[in-house]
C-alpha cells in the first residue's frame, strides 16, 4: 500500500516536472515560463535541473539568458508534449462534465418563474444544494424540451414528443380583488359582470377570458363591463392590488398574494379548466438525482393546490 502511494506521488511529481519543461520549451525562456506558471524564475530553473538529474541528461544548452534544446531535450519534448496536451484535454472535458452535472436547466413560462418558482427559490435550494439552476423562460405555447434542457414545467400538449410527462396539478382560476375594492364595491358572483374587470390580453390560443369564467360560474355574461386591458399578467395583478378592478387569478400563480391578503377571492367558485400542468423530461436523458429531487419538491408544493 505504501509502495503504491509512493509510486503515485512519484508519477505526479514527474507530470509536474514535465509540465514545467513543456512550458519552458514553449517560450524558450525560464523567466517567461515562470510568468505563465505564476512561479519565480529560480523555482522553474530548479525544477528543470531536478528533471535533468533524474534523467541523467542535459535538456537545454544554456548560453547566458539564451537557451536551446539539446538532442535529448528535443527527443523528450517530441515524445511527451502530445501526451501532456491530450491529458489536459481529458482533464478539461472531465471538469466540464462535472460542472454540467452540478447545473440543472429548467424551461417554463415567465409567469410560472416569476410568481411560483422565484418566491420559493430558497426552499428549493435547501432540497438541492450545491447546484446551479439555469432557467429558460418561454411563452406557454412555445415551450419545448430541447437537447440542452433537463426538464420543463408546462401544460401538456401534443407538441411535446419524446418526453415523459408526470402530472403536477390541474389548472384552476378564481376571481380576485384587493381588500379595499371588496369593501368599497362589494363584488359578488351575481354582480361581477357589472364590476370593473381587468382583462389579460394573451396570445395563448387556449387562454381563459372573463366570458368563459363567468359562464362557468353560472353568473350573467351579458353586458360585461369593459375594463383595463394588459398584455402582461404582472400588470393585471398590480392593477388589482391598486384597487383598479377585479382580475382572474390562476391559483398556482397567486398563492403569495392570497396568503399575504393582498388579493382576496370573490365568492367560493373556482373554475377548473381542462388543462393540467406536467413535469416534462426528455426520454433521451438518463435519470438524475437532482431532477428527481426537483420533481418531488414540486409535487409537495401542489399537494394542497
Amino acid at each position: 500500500m505504501y509502495e503504491e502511494k509512493g509510486s503515485q506521488n512519484q508519477m505526479l511529481r514527474h507530470i509536474r516536472l514535465l509540465t514545467f519543461f513543456d512550458v519552458v520549451v514553449k517560450h524558450m525562456s525560464f523567466s517567461k515560463a515562470a510568468d505563465e506558471l505564476n512561479l519565480s524564475q529560480p523555482a522553474v530553473s530548479t525544477a528543470i535541473k531536478s528533471l535533468e538529474q533524474e534523467l541523467g541528461v542535459h535538456l537545454f544548452h544554456r548560453q547566458g539568458r539564451k537557451i536551446s534544446l539539446t538532442t535529448a531535450g528535443f527527443s523528450l519534448h517530441k515524445n511527451t508534449s502530445v501526451t501532456l496536451h491530450e491529458t489536459q484535454k481529458h482533464i478539461d472535458y472531465s471538469l466540464d462534465q462535472l460542472g454540467k452535472e452540478r447545473e440543472l436547466c429548467i424551461t417554463t413560462s415567465p409567469a410560472f418563474m416569476r410568481y411560483f418558482l422565484l418566491p420559493k427559490m430558497n426552499q428549493l435550494l435547501e432540497q438541492i444544494p450545491d447546484i446551479r439552476l439555469r432557467f429558460k423562460s418561454l411563452p406557454e405555447r412555445e415551450i419545448i424540451v430541447e437537447q440542452n434542457t433537463d426538464c420543463a414545467i408546462a401544460k401538456i400538449g401534443s407538441y411535446w414528443p419524446n418526453c415523459k410527462a408526470d402530472h403536477l396539478f390541474d389548472e384552476a382560476i378564481m376571481a380576485v380583488c384587493s381588500p379595499e375594492y371588496l369593501d368599497k364595491y362589494k363584488p359578488t358572483l351575481r354582480n361581477l359582470s357589472k364590476q370593473s374587470l381587468i382583462h389579460f390580453s394573451s396570445t395563448d390560443y387556449d387562454r381563459i377570458e372573463w366570458q368563459h369564467w363567468l359562464l362557468a360560474s353560472g353568473g350573467p355574461v351579458n353586458h360585461i363591463k369593459s375594463g383595463h386591458i394588459f398584455s402582461d399578467y404582472s400588470l393585471c395583478l398590480q392593477a388589482a392590488e391598486l384597487s383598479l378592478g377585479v382580475t382572474l387569478g390562476w391559483r398556482h400563480l397567486i398563492q403569495d398574494y392570497l396568503k399575504s391578503g393582498r388579493l382576496i377571492p370573490i365568492g367560493k367558485f373556482t373554475m377548473q379548466t381542462n388543462n393540467s400542468f406536467y413535469f416534462l423530461k426528455p426520454n433521451s436523458r438518463e435519470s438524475h438525482p437532482h431532477i428527481e429531487k426537483l420533481e418531488h419538491w414540486l409535487n409537495q408544493q401542489f399537494i394542497d393546490l
